[in-house]
């Protein structure tokens, strides 16, 4: 008998405890009543499992999720052919399907080091407010990054050719002639390189072959 009240006053403190976490004042508990659940947090339930009668477990899954969506964070996953347009604390805007008439404007927070190796993507987070919540749990998005890079062209990675330390290619420079150009490049994958200086709009390039010029 000492044994099972022991265990039942440990169990009933363990309850007290529980009960503190929910604000419910422990000196004045009816259990014969309903009592109300005060959120830790400002927001509103986004997932309710609970039904009338219920008989709920101490060490039951969570079954009311509150959350606050005044303030969003979006996972956008990038290919690594196109991190070199991610730039940390750009603006970019979101577009949602039920609602691509009223983009939402967000900053990106963290670009994440760890490359995917089966879909070859970054996962980069964004953060936006969300007054009219427009965007909710669990929503798929667009995200356009509108960091623009001028006169930055792509080209084919057997267009170059290194040098030591340095990067060039040919470009035609008249009717059967060519001459050779340094470039700054940087590799987007897939075969294709990102040239950033050495090239102009208009600028034909030789993409086959051009080991025969060197």
């Amino acid at each position: 008998a000492r044994l099972e009240y022991d265990l039942a006053e440990k169990e009933f403190e363990k309850n007290l405890e529980l009960l503190k976490i929910y604000n419910q004042n422990t000196d004045n508990v009816d259990i014969s009543r309903p009592f109300s659940v005060i959120s830790p947090i400002a927001g509103e339930i986004v997932r309710n499992e609970i039904m009338t009668g219920q008989f709920l477990r101490t060490d039951a899954e969570p079954l009311i999720t509150v959350a606050n969506l005044s303030k969003v964070r979006i996972v956008a996953n990038v290919k690594e052919r196109d991190l070199y347009a991610i730039v940390p604390d750009d603006e970019v805007e979101i577009i949602t399907e039920s609602m691509p008439d009223r983009p939402v404007k967000g900053r990106i927070v963290y670009i994440s080091d760890i490359m995917n190796e089966q879909t070859r993507s970054l996962e980069v987070y964004v953060e936006c407010s969300n007054p009219d919540k427009i965007l909710k749990s669990g929503m798929f998005v667009t995200v356009n990054f509108r960091h623009m890079l001028k006169d930055v062209f792509v080209i084919p990675s057997e267009a170059v050719y290194q040098d030591s330390d340095r990067s060039y290619l040919f470009l035609q420079s008249g009717e059967g002639t060519f001459i050779r150009r340094e470039v700054r490049v940087q590799s987007v994958g897939n075969g294709e390189l990102l040239v950033h200086s050495g090239l102009n709009e208009g600028n034909i390039i030789v993409t086959d072959g051009g080991i025969y010029l060197r």
